[in-house]
């Protein structure tokens, strides 16, 4: 399941890895890729005020603050 937000496409994988794709001229390039959680995970990852949810079909939610990420460039 995936989310697009500020040219890049949010990607959390079946197995439960967080991956994001920087979209622009030719193919995506990949930014960042973290495994976030075990279990099989179908939940499509959501974006609200700044903050990044994330579940897998356990009910385990991750949440990650986008904005302070930002900052790190």
């Amino acid at each position: 399941m995936f989310t697009v937000v500020d040219g890049k496409m949010i990607v959390l994988t079946r197995k439960g890895e967080l991956v994001v794709l920087g979209l622009g001229e030719g193919e995506p390039k990949v930014l960042a890729r973290t495994q976030l959680f075990g279990g099989k995970s179908y939940a499509e990852p959501v974006l609200a005020a700044g903050h990044l949810y994330c579940r897998n079909n356990e009910g385990t939610t991750v949440c990650l603050d986008l904005r302070a990420a930002q900052a790190v460039q």
